[in-house]
């Protein structure tokens, strides 16, 4: 009997050339286009967009470094300021 057995043991979930965040976004789609009750035409339009998507967002995913996107997020001011630091102006944490 053949048992495939990972060599790594992070290896992300794929599903053909492609991670489970990835084929997330397809997903997401669909369902989203069945809920609504779409033609079929439409859910189409709408999965072939989301297909779209997720080339590009595998293509930066590949290019980029691991917490670019959360960055950048940050960056153009879609989130919060990150708490996990005090302000630099307080100088006495315990009393």
């Amino acid at each position: 009997m053949y048992v495939n057995i990972n060599h790594h043991l992070n290896k992300q979930i794929t599903i053909g050339n492609f991670t489970i965040d990835e084929v997330l976004i397809v997903l997401v789609a669909f369902t989203f286009s069945r809920i609504i009750h779409t033609a079929i035409l439409e859910t189409v339009i709408i999965v072939g967009i989301a297909t779209y998507i997720m080339i590009v967002y595998k293509e930066i995913k590949d290019t980029k470094i691991k917490g670019f996107a959360k960055h950048f997020i940050y960056w153009i001011g879609f989130s919060k300021k990150l708490n996990t630091l005090p302000p630099s102006y307080i100088r006495e944490f315990v009393k």
